[in-house]
């Protein structure tokens, strides 16, 4: 299936105001049909509430240098915030490479600190990737501004999805699926989302969208794969049903132990209750031992999601394995949803050894949710 290849664009600044005419033709695609992107001013509506920038890409299937209504295969909303003054957002092209495997465009907001009217860098807080993925999806993305408050306490992006049913190219709130917030870091640390088409197959069958969010830790404006702590998987499903797989690193690294007391390793802060409607929740991680002389080749990591609130390990949570460290392989648990605590509890990991004296490894772990 075709990938598209964002046209070479870019705005300085886009705010409120910016035109409405058809953008340039782009680049050729893989099958030799240019690219096309339209950007217009979105009034305040059912779109935008406060107005914002309507983004649409498609393919200029008849060559005539123009998207039509009928070309348009994706259409995103950038809105501007509850405070519209304060607030603004500047749309660049984004080549591919790191942030954008096969390009796109890259969102960048914040609040006006010095009202000048220019977002500068110092004045973003969150940046947001919108990356070209297959051809065809009829799936909408609203990516707006969110002041501090009970959603965001510093502020970030709330970010809306839904699939277009009435094949209008509007995200009409009647279609909005699901609903995040991606927030900035306590400590001005600039909070970074990928947002990607997901393919058919795979984790979602019939298609979707993937968001990555995460800090940047080494603020190179890049959420590098190191610095994603949460991955969520916003699938489509028979009948227009919209499903959803999250995944919560738990912990930073991982730990390794010799004893069959046991090593710990703390990890995230996590609150079942702020996660609506979850009707599943998995331990994934790989943990591994070694073999070599004189170790026994019947020694297991015994690796379990453990409590550190409570000091208990999570009922069911228990992943056991002798794999070696050259062949590591990506375990799950059996469901744990009932043996989490409903209130914020501090979450890690536990690995110990079967056999006192030889190594176990904990590998990475992480939560997926289900709903």
């Amino acid at each position: 299936m075709k990938k598209l290849q964002l046209f070479y664009l870019l705005i300085s600044i886009l705010f409120i105001a910016c035109e409405g005419d058809e953008g340039p033709i782009g680049e050729k695609g893989s099958s030799g049909i240019n690219t096309l992107v339209n950007m217009s001013v979105e009034n305040p509506g059912i779109n935008c509430e406060n107005g914002g920038i309507k983004i649409e890409t498609g393919l200029d299937s008849n060559f005539n240098g123009v998207l039509d209504g009928a070309e348009v295969q994706n259409t995103k909303y950038v809105c501007n915030g509850v405070n519209g003054k304060n607030s603004l957002t500047t749309v660049v092209k984004e080549p591919s490479g790191a942030s954008c495997e096969n390009g796109g465009i890259k969102i960048n907001s914040g609040l006006d600190l010095n009202r000048n009217g220019i977002l500068e860098e110092n004045e973003i807080t969150s940046t947001a990737y919108v990356c070209n993925g297959v051809d065809g999806n009829t799936n909408l993305t609203r990516t707006t501004n969110e002041n501090s408050g009970g959603n965001c306490g510093n502020g970030g992006l709330k970010v809306e999805y839904g699939l277009d049913a009435n094949k209008d190219g509007i995200l009409n709130d009647n279609e909005v699926k699901y609903t995040t917030y991606v927030c900035n870091g306590i400590n001005g640390n600039l909070s970074l989302v990928n947002i990607t088409d997901e393919a058919k197959g795979g984790i979602c069958g019939n298609g979707g969208i993937k968001i990555e969010s995460g800090i940047d830790v080494n603020n190179n404006k890049i959420l590098d794969p190191t610095e994603v702590q949460i991955t969520r998987y916003v699938c489509n499903e028979d009948g227009g049903i919209t499903s959803e797989e999250i995944r919560i690193k738990i912990a930073e690294g991982n730990t390794g132990t010799t004893s069959t007391i046991g090593s710990y390793l703390k990890g995230i802060t996590f609150d079942i209750t702020k996660y609506k409607n979850v009707n599943s929740i998995i331990f994934e991680a790989n943990p591994y031992v070694y073999y070599g002389p004189n170790v026994p080749q019947n020694n297991f990591a015994l690796l379990e999601l453990y409590n550190f609130t409570d000091n208990l390990p999570i009922p069911n949570s228990l992943i056991k394995t002798n794999n070696l460290a050259t062949n590591v392989v990506t375990l799950r648990s059996n469901e744990i949803i009932n043996g989490i605590p409903k209130k914020e509890i501090q979450l890690g990991l536990k690995i110990r050894s079967e056999i006192q004296g030889f190594d176990s490894v904990s590998g990475f772990g992480f939560l997926i949710l289900k709903k």
